[in-house]
This record gives structure tokens, C-alpha cells and sequence, in this order.
């Protein structure tokens, strides 16, 4: 598996996804390295082309546990974006319509901290992130005065931030 350079500068790959709606908004960090790498992304056949997508370890857990909560019902279609069958670019519109639509539906939004970063070693762990630029997150939150809570992810916990004071 090819692996960046130590030290390699990357741009992240998605910009935020904050609806209109969007009342909490869940901010991890970067993607792991393949899916920042310019051009044709060297996705793994079972990735899915948006934040959290990454199938390392048997896949993030992330969208399994929002659908096993909040969409029972919709989870085996989450399990189906995992293999479909379709070229890189039309496997990617689906998979983020169907993931937007989950994200609407819940009035959340998805965003990462960092734009651009340094990498060492090809990991993904957060420790091994040089931050370089920052997602502008005041505009995010004068542009969307319905968020009210911001939910940081890491390795071991989410951690809820309320935003206003209001915990409603």
C-alpha cells in the first residue's frame, strides 16, 4: 500500500455540510491520507467518498451508530453504499446523497476542524496532524443560527459543546 511522505502537506477533501436546518454539528478533524491525496483518490474498494467513510478495521462506526439510532429502518441501506457497483464518480453521488439526506433529515451538519494540514507518517490519528489552516467556523455559525451544539469526535469520546448557553 503506498504510503505519503513523511511530512506531506494536505488539503482537505470535503467542504462542510451544514443545512440550513442544522441544529448540531459534528466536527472531527481530517480523513485518513487516501482520501486527501489530489486527483483520482486511491479509495479502498469499500470506502465511502465522504466524511466518515473510511472502511479501515472493518469500517468508522460513525454512520452505523447514527442510523442504528436514529434510522433503524434506513441501515441496510447504509450497509449497501459499501458495495456498490458503479463507477468512482456515480458511486460517489449516491453515497453522498444518501448521507446528506440522513444529515437533513436530523437537522445536523458535518464538518471538519482542519483545511489544511501536515501529515506524518500516513496516519490518521490526530497526534500526527501539523494543522496548517482552519475551517472558518464563525462563518459556519453566522451562516447557520440554528446550530446550538458543536459535537467533537476523537478516538475515544464525543465530547458536546453547547454553543448559546440554550440546551434546547
Amino acid at each position: 500500500m503506498p504510503r505519503i511522505p513523511n511530512g506531506e502537506t494536505q488539503n482537505h477533501p470535503y467542504p462542510p455540510y451544514v443545512p440550513e436546518n442544522a441544529r448540531t454539528l459534528i466536527l472531527g478533524s481530517a480523513p485518513p491520507w487516501r482520501f486527501c491525496v489530489p486527483g483520482e483518490k486511491p479509495l479502498r474498494t469499500r470506502d465511502i467518498d465522504f466524511y466518515y467513510g473510511s472502511s479501515d478495521g472493518g469500517g468508522n462506526l460513525l454512520w452505523e451508530i447514527l442510523f442504528r439510532v436514529f434510522e433503524p429502518e434506513r441501515l441496510e441501506g447504509f450497509f449497501a453504499l459499501r458495495s456498490l457497483d458503479l463507477p468512482r464518480p456515480s458511486r460517489t453521488r449516491e453515497e453522498r446523497a444518501f448521507l446528506q439526506a440522513f444529515l437533513n433529515r436530523h437537522e445536523l451538519g458535518i464538518a471538519d476542524i482542519l483545511l489544511r494540514f501536515a501529515r506524518r507518517e500516513g496516519s490518521s490519528a490526530d497526534s500526527k496532524l501539523a494543522p496548517l489552516e482552519f475551517t472558518d467556523l464563525l462563518c459556519i455559525l453566522a451562516t447557520r443560527p440554528k446550530l446550538r451544539h458543536i459535537l467533537c469526535t476523537s478516538r475515544n469520546k464525543v465530547r458536546p459543546l453547547h454553543i448559546f448557553g440554550d440546551k434546547s
